[in-house]
């Protein structure tokens, strides 16, 4: 099942060096279609409902010049939010863009988490399957070490076709 994407969702790191599914605010910002200006909105918000930063988002400062030999520019503030952050921040908006898009993060939830069950069962299925034939867990070793189908088969004492 494929979900037709509102909001761009990306793996980054947000806490523990673990990657995670984020939303940039200001995309969500945009989608919800706010009146508030994105950097009163934000901060507001995270105040307002106690979020931490490290937890439930992290931010990147960028600087852009307005010209090549300038030192004239902006400076913004993305904020890369959890999915729990944005699926918070869409429904306190009340609107029916904040229901549609909690709803379609919530999606976006199940999806990823059916694929981490798939992922799952394939992992365990690997496992028996290397229970099941040994000689499958030393080309899997030397497959991982980077070597050529010949010299894993001379080392397994089989044919090159036999890998």
């Amino acid at each position: 099942m494929s979900i037709k994407q509102l909001i761009a969702i990306s793996n980054q790191v947000i806490s523990d060096d673990q990657e995670e599914p984020t939303v940039n605010a200001r995309d969500l910002h945009a989608f919800l279609e706010v009146e508030t200006p994105f950097s009163m909105w934000i901060k507001r918000r995270i105040k307002e409902y106690s979020f931490m930063q490290g937890v439930d988002y992290s931010t990147i400062n960028n600087f852009e010049n307005r010209g090549e030999n300038s030192n004239l520019g902006t400076r913004t503030t993305e904020y890369l939010i959890s999915l729990d952050m944005a699926k918070e921040l869409s429904m306190v908006e009340k609107t029916s863009k904040g229901k549609e898009a909690r709803l379609y993060f919530i999606a976006c939830e199940k999806q990823a988490r059916s694929n981490k069950d798939c992922l799952h069962q394939n992992k365990a299925l690997k496992r028996e399957l290397l229970k099941a034939n040994p000689k499958w867990r030393k080309i899997l070793y030397c497959y991982r070490l980077g070597l050529s189908q010949r010299n894993t088969a001379r080392i397994l004492g089989v044919t090159q076709e036999c890998v």
